[in-house]
């Protein structure tokens, strides 16, 4: 029966071309940023003296560490430490990152920097292809008359509704699992990975995040944050074309939950930081770690509580509180014959 369900979703154009859509973007994304990276030679040999001088003197961020650092490192126009430097001295540390109460780990970062804001974006075409694929899974049946036919078989109700459940999971992760790969593969082409366990605070515009991790440990958190957010959607997707009977408003359901609570439509009538505060928990902007991370933790009974952590347990909670509510409650109100 699976088979079956897979076979009947993947015969779709307009999901084949989604998806196809989503791949071309991912790659051609990912060659426009190869083409000067990695083919080109010139700013392939630059890129990795950087990498050897920053490795070089990686570690605990200290005055002397810095102040030996750049004996070897030549700034340039656009680089982001030319304010690390004021009127030909070295800013002290304390001074760089003074709402920062923890040690700051230096190193390369670069590459792991693009690669966790690629990822982000990657993630994010995953909930268009869901709310497109899926909207249909149980509505289908409703408008042709089949659903009555499947539910008057032996355990028609219970099987079929795991096989429309498993095929879906599998379409979407395989695809999830996918761009993760595209996302991480210019690390491992450009640096082999180096520069995993610097701090996120070296990244100027995360200079005063007051999460403690290195860019390792913010790619784990988002890969497992994105995946959890993009099966809660899922989730949502197909309680919405169980619920209703035409796959048009299961698809606005499921797209309305995406992009209604987005921060830069509230922005617009009461302010940056306020829309974001607002929104940091909806499915779409949890996909992106980088601006949670950016979040000031929030006070809960004395406790001092990062953004990201509140958003991986309240998903990890929606999503098995929602798949035994879905399996429980939604699919018992099923009728067994046809009426």
């Amino acid at each position: 029966m699976l088979q079956l369900e897979l076979y009947k979703i993947m015969k779709r154009k307009l999901v084949w071309i989604v998806l196809l859509g989503i791949l071309l973007l991912s790659l051609l994304q990912l060659f426009g940023y190869l083409r000067y990276q990695y083919f080109d030679q010139k700013s392939h040999e630059e890129l990795k003296r950087e990498v050897q001088t920053l490795e070089k003197h990686k570690g605990i961020l200290t005055d002397e560490r810095l102040a030996d650092f750049f004996k070897d490192y030549q700034l340039k126009e656009y680089d982001y430490m030319n304010d690390w430097i004021a009127d030909g001295k070295l800013v002290p540390v304390e001074e760089l990152f003074a709402d920062v109460n923890f040690k700051i780990h230096f190193g390369y970062f670069e590459q792991w920097l693009f690669s966790w804001e690629d990822l982000s974006s990657y993630i994010a075409y995953i909930p268009i292809f869901v709310a497109i694929a899926f909207s249909s899974i149980f509505t289908y049946e409703k408008e042709c008359g089949m659903q009555e036919i499947l539910l008057s078989t032996r355990r028609g109700r219970r099987e079929c509704t795991r096989a429309k459940v498993a095929a879906a999971f599998l379409i979407t992760n395989i695809l999830y699992l996918l761009l993760i790969f595209l996302a991480i593969l210019p690390v491992i082409l450009l640096t082999g990975g180096r520069g995993w366990d610097t701090s996120i605070q070296m990244t100027p515009w995360m200079r005063d995040s007051l999460l403690d991790m290195n860019y390792g440990e913010a790619y784990l958190h988002t890969f497992y944050l994105g995946f959890i957010a993009v099966n809660v959607i899922l989730l949502i997707t197909l309680s919405a074309s169980f619920l209703v009977k035409s796959p048009v408003v299961a698809m606005c359901v499921s797209l309305g939950v995406l992009f209604v609570w987005r921060p830069d439509a509230i922005a617009v009538h009461v302010g940056t930081k306020i829309a974001n505060r607002i929104t940091a928990m909806t499915p779409l902007n949890v996909i992106n770690t980088k601006n949670l991370a950016q979040q000031v933790p929030v006070t809960i009974a004395g406790m001092r509580l990062q953004w990201l952590f509140l958003a991986e347990l309240l998903y990890t909670v929606l999503l098995v509180g929602g798949g035994i509510f879905f399996f429980r409650v939604l699919t018992r109100h099923q009728k067994y014959y046809a009426s």
